[in-house]
């Protein structure tokens, strides 16, 4: 995406969750601050590199636990993962899901070979099939309007973020 980006990761159960103050102000869980500091850093490398100012993202960040949401209920985990794939598609850029180069549904559908993503995790969690075929009709599937509206509403916090267009236009999810 020009303006934000997705990660669905799986912390270890030994990484420490629990906020910590940051700033003397408000306390921060720790992934979510090595994710900022992360974003940070690499915004002022390529601003010094293109001697450009300002953010390349969405100033708001959401982190969300796919645990604490009730996955079971909506199927959460699985409906997030094909809103990350479905999301450029959603957006306007592409006409299909695989046009999207950045997309870790290029790996999944074996149109690429990529090591980023452990694809076999994600099989384990969300039960994906193995056949790229197969891999290509789910990813099609429709995201039921609740559950959008809990990925792109709701922040970590409970706050509401940014209200976008995230109905997917009839019959324009194609393999």
């Amino acid at each position: 995406m020009p303006n934000h980006f997705h990660w669905l990761i799986r912390v270890h159960e030994k990484y420490p969750n629990k906020p910590v103050l940051h700033n003397k102000e408000k306390k921060v869980n720790p992934l979510n601050r090595a994710i900022g500091t992360l974003q940070s850093s690499y915004t002022q490398a390529i601003n010094k590199k293109y001697d450009r100012t300002g953010s390349l993202f969405r100033t708001r960040k959401k982190a969300k636990s796919l645990s604490e949401d009730k996955p079971d209920a909506d199927n959460y985990g699985i409906n997030c993962f094909l809103y990350i794939h479905q999301n450029p598609l959603r957006a306007g850029l592409v006409k299909q899901l695989g046009e999207w180069e950045y997309s870790s549904y290029r790996d999944y559908a074996g149109i690429r070979k990529g090591t980023l993503c452990n694809i076999e995790l994600a099989r384990d969690l969300f039960d994906l099939p193995k056949d790229p075929e197969a891999f290509k009709t789910i990813s099609q599937q429709t995201i039921p309007d609740q559950v959008i509206q809990q990925i792109v509403l709701t922040t970590s916090d409970g706050l509401t973020a940014s209200s976008p267009s995230d109905r997917l236009p009839d019959s324009t999810i194609e393999a």
